[in-house]
């Protein structure tokens, strides 16, 4: 058998996850609770063998370690990258959705924040927060088509997600419409589930989610801080704008937090140093929105945004950008991740 020199030993594959992982230096085989893991396997089941039976989990150890949902969407995406990257590729693709197109702003973010503000106590919502979350996301992922062309099929899932102060809850996933990163359908339609097919449903016995804060949080703002610093530790002492966003994206997996919640979040992140104000964009769901960036504390080659409705002052999103190229797999300033809330 000939030797292919483009083919990656498994010293090149290491660097190039620890390369695609936003917070690199942080071990994520402690990361994953039983609801991380059981993400992953779903993921690396090819989409023909992926049931869509009801599964259920077993309880979670009591001491569980914190699961940063910003880690294990990296690793999510490092996986299927890995799984199906062919080693002779040699031709650079696009394989990301496109950056959201930036209008410019001369807005300070202390003014975005007051806006925001305003808009926040128009129309209250719900008194506390909920343990519900409903969302959209996705993660880098890659086809390799028969043809010998490899081009990415953006994928996003649906994320419904209910659970109770005793670890029970129930989550179903379902596949969101697929498209090309281009934003033209794939060619081929078995490269993606069909848009509305359910992927997965997962009942959580009590004890089985994962969450390091069970109570509902209260409204004021040691409250929201005592929340984040949960989900991230950093933001308990002085948080730096990219922490504050790390903190939003992990939290905002297991909770919908009120209008007052929002209002004291965006207050820290206005006084958080790293933050900058992007400008204004239309989002990937079509919402009008003020974006506010900050580049990643824990590996510099990454660019994190959140994403603030113009329309109700609530955070709707956040989105992970890579500000270096990767060889041929990624190119500066191709998006890495997003989630979107609130969709409906």
């Amino acid at each position: 058998m000939g030797h292919d020199p483009d083919a990656m030993n498994d010293a090149q594959i290491d660097a190039l996850i620890r390369g695609l992982d936003p917070l690199r230096e942080l071990k994520t085989d402690e990361l994953l609770t039983l609801r991380e893991q059981a993400t992953l396997q779903r993921i690396m089941v090819a989409p023909e063998q992926r049931a869509s039976s009801p599964a259920s989990v077993p309880p979670a150890r009591r001491n569980f370690p914190l699961v940063l949902s910003m880690a294990v969407t990296a690793v999510v995406a490092m996986i299927a990258i890995v799984l199906v990257w062919p080693p002779a590729a040699r031709r650079a693709v696009a394989l990301t959705p496109p950056p959201l197109q930036l209008s410019s702003s001369s807005q300070p973010i202390g003014e975005v924040v007051s806006v925001a503000h305003r808009l926040l106590t128009r129309s209250p919502r719900e008194p506390h927060a909920e343990r519900k979350v409903s969302s959209v996301g996705w993660y880098l992922q890659m086809d390799h088509l028969t043809t010998g062309d490899t081009r990415s099929v953006i994928a996003p899932q649906v994320i419904h997600l209910t659970w109770e102060a005793d670890g029970s809850g129930r989550e179903v996933i379902t596949a969101g419409v697929p498209y090309l990163a281009d934003g033209s359908p794939p060619p081929d339609p078995d490269s993606a589930p069909a848009a509305g097919s359910q992927l997965s449903e997962t009942t959580y016995p009590a004890g089985g989610f994962g969450s390091p804060i069970d109570h509902i949080p209260g409204n004021t703002e040691a409250d929201v801080r005592e929340l984040l610093s949960a989900y991230w530790s950093p933001v308990a002492a002085d948080p730096s704008a990219s922490d504050i966003i790390t903190a939003v994206s992990n939290a905002f997996g297991s909770w919908t937090l009120t209008d007052e919640q929002h209002a004291h979040i965006l207050t820290m992140l206005s006084t958080a140093p790293g933050a900058t104000v992007a400008g204004t964009a239309v989002d990937r769901a079509g919402r009008d929105v003020t974006v506010i960036a900050a580049d990643s504390t824990t590996n510099p080659d990454f660019r994190q945004f959140l994403l603030i409705s113009n329309e109700t002052g609530r955070i709707v999103g956040t989105e992970n950008v890579r500000l270096t190229p990767l060889g041929d797999l990624l190119p500066a300033g191709g998006v890495t991740s997003y989630t979107l809330w609130e969709t409906r």
